[in-house]
């Protein structure tokens, strides 16, 4: 696993290679350029020289010797800053600076180094005087050598303050940024399915670490939603499975001290055990379907309502054997999930069957083009409700006037699957009821 700090040392290692090897580059240019001014400045003269001598061949003039010679040479090349011309005519040896002085003999021709001086000989013949002279050229770097060993000291203080800034600056950049991964582990670290209510605040940590903080919390959110749900679930169904399964139990009792010997009990029994898990699968089967919430397996269909309410209608016919109801408006279609939408409804209008007193249901379809909505309304004219229990109306497990339903049973879990499928699918729901008249449920769909 890769750590932040041995990445900062490998980029602090190659801005110092980076660093050094501009700095021996520009060192060994900038000696190089000198250097070869010098030489070309010695060249230059070398030229001038042997245009003088020819000059000198070629003059009429017997009053032009060879000390006019050397005068106009020295005073020609004064122009060159620190070059000094020397002279030996036969075996006499003139030197414009008494400190300089070299080997007349060695390497003619040719320019070569010795300490900070470079020097060329060039001998030559002059007919004219019968007589053998070399000039000495000396061309003197030590003030340029000094000047680039400043310069070389002053580049290397310099990398060296850009080195210890840079290693400052990434040494002040890492503990900023462990400061924040720290404050980020201690924090993730004390987080629990007890407190997951607790967020991550990013406001003073980095763009990048806000962004990853962000998609924390939204994990968080997700997985304290799903750690509630399934709470939720283990609560739920172990409330409600106590009581089939202790009448599972008690007829299981039953049939093993008087039902083996005793076939209508065995009869009723197995019958009332059979409804009792019949019973447990449809309760299971609604939590989960509460528990779950999932809008990644919705579907869009259109379908008209006058035929999904159609087929509910028979199913509760067959069901509760009841057809009282009495169909108003004008049908619409709709787009939207259909096997949700059905639920929604059949949930809906069962709940009027359960509470509507065996009278009339209305089902009534009414569509406002201003607003773009389509309302289905659901009116019973049987018990009712009070301010309370309209409230309640959607908790789990809440059933109102219980001692009236006894004959349709349930698990007090209708009303909740439909606002969690009106959830799901964006569909509005709104209840009216007054005690002893009845209640007219709405199911708001936007186009």
């Amino acid at each position: 696993m890769k750590r932040i700090s041995n990445d900062l040392l490998k980029i602090i290692s190659s801005l110092f290679f980076l660093f050094a090897l501009t700095y021996v580059v520009l060192v060994i240019s900038i000696t190089l350029k000198i250097r070869n001014d010098h030489k070309r400045n010695i060249n230059s003269l070398r030229q001038f020289v042997i245009m003088e001598k020819n000059e000198l061949e070629k003059s009429k003039n017997s009053d032009y010797n060879f000390k006019y010679f050397m005068n106009d040479l020295s005073e020609d090349t004064s122009d060159f800053n620190d070059i000094y011309l020397n002279f030996k005519l036969d075996n006499k040896i003139i030197l414009e600076n008494k400190k300089i002085n070299f080997p007349f003999s060695k390497y003619p021709n040719l320019i070569y180094k010795d300490g900070n001086f470079f020097i060329l000989n060039i001998p030559f013949h002059i007919n004219r005087f019968n007589s053998d002279i070399t000039i000495q050229i000396v061309s003197d770097y030590s003030a340029d050598s000094k000047l680039m060993k400043m310069i070389s000291f002053i580049l290397f203080i310099f990398f060296i303050i850009i080195i210890i800034l840079t290693f400052i600056v990434l040494h002040n950049f890492h503990s900023k940024i462990k400061k924040q991964v720290m404050f980020i582990e201690n924090n993730t670290n004390n987080i629990d399915m007890y407190n997951m209510n607790k967020k991550l605040d990013s406001s003073n940590l980095y763009k990048e670490f806000s962004g990853v903080i962000e998609s924390y919390n939204q994990m968080l959110d997700r997985v304290k939603l799903q750690t509630e749900n399934e709470i939720e679930f283990v609560s739920s169904a172990s409330h409600e499975l106590k009581t089939p399964l202790f009448i599972i139990g008690g007829y299981i009792n039953l049939i093993e001290t008087v039902g083996i010997n005793n076939k209508s009990i065995l009869d009723e029994s197995i019958n009332s055990i059979k409804s009792e898990l019949k019973e447990v699968s449809t309760l299971i089967e609604k939590l989960i379907f509460l528990v779950k919430k999932d809008r990644s397996n919705l579907t869009t269909d259109s379908f008209g309502i006058n035929e999904i309410t159609q087929e509910i209608i028979e199913e509760i016919d067959i069901v509760y054997n009841f057809s009282n109801f009495s169909i108003i408006g004008c049908p619409f279609n709709v787009v939207t999930d259909r096997k949700l939408f059905k639920q929604l409804l059949r949930n809906v209008i069962e709940n009027a069957v359960k509470y509507g007193s065996e009278k009339e249901i209305e089902i009534i379809f009414s569509e406002n083009f201003e607003n773009k909505t389509k309302k289905v309304v659901i009116k019973d004219n049987g018990i009712g409700m009070n301010n309370l229990e309209i409230e309640n109306s959607f908790k789990k497990f809440f059933r109102s006037e219980k001692s009236r339903n006894k004959k349709y049973g349930g698990h007090g879990l209708g009303l909740s699957i439909v606002k969690t499928i009106a959830e799901l699918l964006d569909i509005k729901l709104e209840i009216t009821s007054k005690k002893g008249v009845g209640t007219s449920f709405s199911i708001i769909i936007y186009k």
